[in-house]
């Protein structure tokens, strides 16, 4: 959804210069963020600051105006809002939200984003000053899937130790062994419930959502189902990008990490033995999604790396 906001505001912006009869100006400087927990928004921008010094408008009634054109503009995807310090926020609408599951869905199932160059990844990982991917280096005369797998990790997690992997210990410090118990699990899930439509109830379980409070692996609510499906939804509405390996592997790790948060709970394990809810069936198909999104990326640190 980030990368969605961030293609919005730019046509947004450059309208906006337009009809206020402003020279047109590159608006490609700018960062889409994460705001905090009390700005009730799910992304955040500085535009009004990158824009503002090159159209001597004061940031805070610059992001005023923009708030107020978007959402002018007829059945916008987000609603903005102009914060006091100058920073211009947003929430998805709900056909927003749906119009990101099922492409997001279509983007799975198909593959299409795995267009990733093999020379440029093998230069990020003999490139590398950490310690642990040089111990790797040096253990494997190639890099075989797993290896490789192990050095993604290690690019995107400088506290991660390479050890328990060269000495074959189980456990999440082993990547490939983590990525393999994944792999089961996420599927014993799809075995139980038959997955069904996501987009249509995902605006429904966000309506209250005020603020995007998620912390991988941490800042779920799995009280309830409801939660665990809340929680899956914000995953997979907080990707980035598809655009670089090194990045999107440890996010992909980051979605293990968070499955397992409420997946090992004994109420969650419980509902499994008779998920009855009519909530089950979507939890499935957010799960089914996240699982192949992290299998087709932990296999194109090998497989589909292509120039």
């Amino acid at each position: 959804m980030h990368v969605e906001f961030r293609n919005f505001l730019t046509d947004l912006v450059l309208e906006w210069l337009r009809q206020s009869d402003f020279p047109a100006k590159d608006v490609a400087n700018f960062q889409v963020l994460t705001p905090p927990e009390n700005a009730e928004a799910f992304v955040g921008t500085n535009i009004a600051f990158s824009l503002s010094r090159k159209i001597a408008v004061e940031p805070v009634a610059l992001s005023i105006q923009l708030a107020e054109f978007a959402n002018k503009i007829e059945a916008p995807p987000f609603v903005l809002t102009a914060a006091a310090s100058g920073y211009l926020n947003a929430s998805p609408r709900n056909n927003a939200i749906e119009a990101f599951i099922e492409k997001f869905s279509a983007q799975i199932m198909n593959a299409d984003f795995l267009k990733f160059s093999e020379k440029h990844l093998i230069d990020q990982i003999y490139q590398s000053q950490n310690p642990d991917i040089k111990k790797l280096i040096n253990n494997r005369a190639d890099l075989n899937k797993e290896d490789r797998q192990m050095a993604l990790a290690l690019l995107g997690d400088g506290e991660l130790s390479v050890d328990p992997y060269l000495q074959g210990l189980k456990g999440k410090e082993n990547t490939s062994w983590l990525l393999e118990r994944f792999s089961r699990d996420w599927r014993m899930l799809g075995s139980k419930v038959k997955p069904s439509g996501l987009s249509k109830i995902a605006p429904k379980i966000l309506s209250g959502l005020n603020s995007n409070t998620l912390i991988l692996g941490q800042g779920g609510d799995f009280s309830c189902l409801a939660g665990v499906l809340k929680h899956q939804l914000l995953v997979i509405l907080s990707i980035r990008s598809f655009e670089s390996l090194e990045k999107l592997f440890p996010f992909c790790l980051s979605l293990v990490h968070s499955f397992y948060a409420y997946y090992n709970l004994p109420y969650f394990r419980a509902g499994l033995e008779s998920p009855t809810e009519d909530l089950w069936p979507e939890v499935a198909e957010a799960t089914e999604l996240i699982g192949i999104l992290v299998e087709q990326v932990s296999n194109a640190a090998f497989f589909s790396c292509r120039d």
